[in-house]
């Protein structure tokens, strides 16, 4: 016979038949339970501490303890752990009470026939948040590497709409062309760079195929105090907040072509 699941379960509870008689009852139901029962606050932050857990079921009112205690040292420590009430002497209306201030779900210990259900729903909605969780981490994490490429990245990088107009620049497109942030959503795409092989209408990435990503060609841009650059560039296309946007990237390769121009101009005095 297949072993089944693994459920770590901690329990809150001061009588230990009570604590048994649950355990028994998802063992029973196919689960391989390995259970822990504590009735203070400081048994339960031990445990806590000491191992990861699947569920936690607390009765609601102890000598030394209580659910709403259970709730709260369960919050100090952040973790989302399904937390279900069972007990037997506990009214509807606190028992919501207990729901609100982040309790899953309750079950009566007459009717533990429920027990399972609660347990299968709440550890399936637990790992869904995890996922949701996980998936805004990895977002996160996404949002902030690229906004270190786009502040750290020693390329001007452009973002501009099909007709061209600059909508957002990096820093170092500051330092690129002497213009502002606020300076460059008045200019064109044309009016920072030349491709001298086209006419002087044409967008910088027209007759650029979308699907051949960032290729990088030689243009002719200006400082903003009109010193010539010679720039590379390559183009990109995406899809944001309903819009198509190019995004430009552009090294200032200047002292490297006049480094170029000037040992081959040493080669010819050589020959």
């Amino acid at each position: 016979m297949t072993a089944g699941p693994k459920l770590r379960t901690l329990i809150i509870e001061d009588s230990e038949f009570d604590a048994l008689m649950l355990a028994t009852h998802l063992e029973e139901a196919g689960y391989q339970v390995h259970w822990e029962r504590v009735e203070t606050a400081e048994a339960m932050r031990a445990a806590l501490d000491r191992e990861e857990w699947d569920v936690i079921f607390s009765d609601h009112q102890m000598p030394a303890f209580s659910a709403d205690e259970a709730l709260a040292v369960l919050k100090e420590t952040g973790r989302d752990i399904p937390f279900i009430i069972v007990s037997g002497g506990i009214g509807e209306d606190k028992a919501v009470d207990l729901m609100k201030s982040g309790a899953h779900d309750f079950v009566f210990k007459g009717q533990l026939v429920r027990l399972l259900p609660a347990v299968e729903r709440e550890m399936r909605e637990a790992r869904t948040r995890a996922a949701h969780r996980e998936a805004r981490r990895q977002l996160e994490e996404s949002e902030r590497r690229l906004r270190l490429l786009w502040e750290r990245s020693p390329d001007a990088i452009l973002m501009m709409d099909e007709e061209g107009r600059v909508a957002f620049v990096n820093p170092a497109a500051e330092q690129v062309f002497g213009w502002s942030a606020t300076e460059f959503v008045t200019l064109d795409a044309r009016q920072l760079l030349q491709d001298p092989r086209a006419s002087g209408e044409a967008l910088p990435w027209q007759g650029l195929s979308e699907e051949a990503g960032a290729v990088m060609r030689e243009f002719i841009g200006r400082r903003r105090d009109g010193t010539p650059l010679i720039l590379e560039a390559g183009f990109s296309h995406h899809e944001f907040e309903g819009r198509r946007w190019v995004v430009a990237f552009i090294r200032d390769i200047t002292e490297r072509r006049r480094a170029e121009e000037a040992l081959a101009e040493r080669n010819r005095e050589v020959a």
